[in-house]
């Protein structure tokens, strides 16, 4: 499955209705989960969806004050701008200049006007980086049973995980029959509000069986689960500042464009192993394996 394509087909279908677009039925004509292709459009465009769309519109809306004589609340609410105070703020904050200004001087040379994506430039780049990025793949079958503490999150909550991990492995001697060590993220219940990717959050470690559960923690079982599994070399975070969402950001822009499987909703894993020496070591491993059918 080529995920460059089905944005490109995305593109080409809002540029088709760019005065009016369900977004939903938009992505659901190319067959692809909403939660995954929010992430890979913003990892690939650079972009959130909602960004690219009200920028293209407003890059239009500039186009038609030059072009026409329309006046500017039509063609404000032609561009999906409810009142003519909106779209001035908004124009002017891309632009830097407002509507009207424009009006009267046409020949302004509009800075950061956004051209709508090709995605055949972004194409040849990954094919030309592939080889070099320090990310490898395969495709698994995977089965494991877990006990853990979950939460309900989202990746405005990332930077909180860290304490959630802290609290777990204070608790993880209550699992008396655990497997080994290696420590699972494992996000599941996928989800998308107002464009923030949305999950339950499952911190847990391996076991043999799922029959003495410790208060307070939770079992989840997943058996013959199909995944790609990518392998991450080297440290995840840049600095103090940085969070494992950009290790997340250069899988979505290098590797899953072109790759040749379908990502569900099911789940998303991180597992922690013995190489695993911490997030800011260019020698750690850890794996993130993503639900495919």
């Amino acid at each position: 499955m080529n995920y460059l394509e089905d944005i490109q087909k995305f593109v080409d279908d809002f540029e088709k209705h760019i005065e009016e677009m369900d977004i939903d039925q938009a992505i659901a004509r190319i067959h692809i989960s909403k939660y995954h292709f929010y992430r890979l459009f913003k990892a690939v465009v650079g972009l959130s969806i909602y960004d690219y769309i009200k920028k293209r519109r407003l890059t239009r809306a500039a186009e038609c004050i030059i072009q026409s004589q329309d006046d500017i609340l039509t063609i404000a609410m032609k561009y999906g701008f409810l009142s003519q105070e909106v779209f001035t703020r908004n124009f002017k904050k891309m632009f830097g200049i407002t509507p009207g200004r424009l009006r009267k001087e046409p020949y302004y040379k509009i800075p950061n006007q956004l051209k709508p994506i090709n995605t055949d430039s972004i194409i040849l780049e990954v094919k030309a980086l592939n080889g070099q990025v320090r990310v490898s793949e395969k495709i698994e079958t995977l089965s494991v049973k877990l006990i853990g503490i979950c939460r309900y999150s989202h990746d405005g909550n990332i930077s909180t995980i860290t304490p959630v991990i802290e609290s777990f492995l204070q608790q993880v001697d209550q699992i008396t029959n655990r497997k080994n060590d290696v420590l699972y993220r494992v996000c599941f219940d996928l989800g998308l509000t107002n464009e923030m990717a949305t999950y339950e959050e499952l911190v847990a470690v391996e076991v043999t069986d799922t029959s003495i559960v410790p208060e307070g923690m939770i079992t989840k079982e997943i058996h013959n689960a199909k995944a790609v599994t990518f392998t991450h070399k080297g440290r995840l975070f840049q600095d103090e500042v940085g969070r494992v969402l950009n290790t997340y950001d250069f899988i979505c822009y290098y590797r899953m464009p072109l790759l040749k499987a379908k990502l569900t909703n099911e789940f998303i894993i991180e597992r922690y192993g013995a190489e695993f020496i911490g997030p800011y070591d260019d020698k750690s491993k850890m794996e993130i394996s993503f639900s495919i059918t």
